[in-house]
């Protein structure tokens, strides 16, 4: 079991401030199954208004062969930490990953979310490319871009 943390802030020009804390384990019971727990919490800070976020995910990943995996995840999300009846936010989805060569790899899946507040709900493609070197990883994922443009094309007449 492997458990770590990562942190960033951020300073918005003309906005404010962003703060980001995550603790994440993950606990392999072999090569195949890979399962993994998160919680975080985030605090934007702009001028005479703050906002916090707190959440929590889980996510498991299932290799069938060398080259391709499975990956499931969900985060569900509280705004703050006043007593309420449901959770804010979610986001749930799933991709498969297929290794193209040495350094390159495709995902490929979809997202959603579903906001609780203003009762919105939305799906968003996964199409994200990664390039691996020196043991780091530069991915994008493209899926809302890709989503906009055929919207653009085929639906906004």
């Amino acid at each position: 079991m492997n458990v770590w943390g990562r942190g960033r802030q951020e300073n918005i020009i003309g906005v404010g401030v962003s703060n980001y804390a995550e603790v994440k384990t993950a606990y392999s019971p072999n090569e195949r199954w890979k399962l993994g727990i998160s919680l975080y919490a985030h605090k934007l800070s702009i001028p005479r208004s703050s906002s916090n976020t707190f959440g929590m995910g889980a996510d498991v990943s299932y290799k069938f062969y060398p080259k391709t995996s499975l990956h499931l995840f969900g985060t569900y999300y509280l705004l703050d930490m006043k007593p309420k009846r449901c959770l804010d936010g979610y986001h749930y989805g799933g991709y498969l990953s297929f290794d193209l060569a040495e350094r390159w790899s495709m995902d490929v899946g979809m997202r959603r979310y579903g906001n609780n507040l203003f009762h919105q709900q939305w799906t968003v493609p996964i199409i994200r490319p990664s390039y691996k070197h020196n043991g780091s990883e530069i991915n994008a994922d493209f899926g809302g871009m890709f989503q906009q443009i055929l919207k653009g094309l085929f639906f906004n007449h």
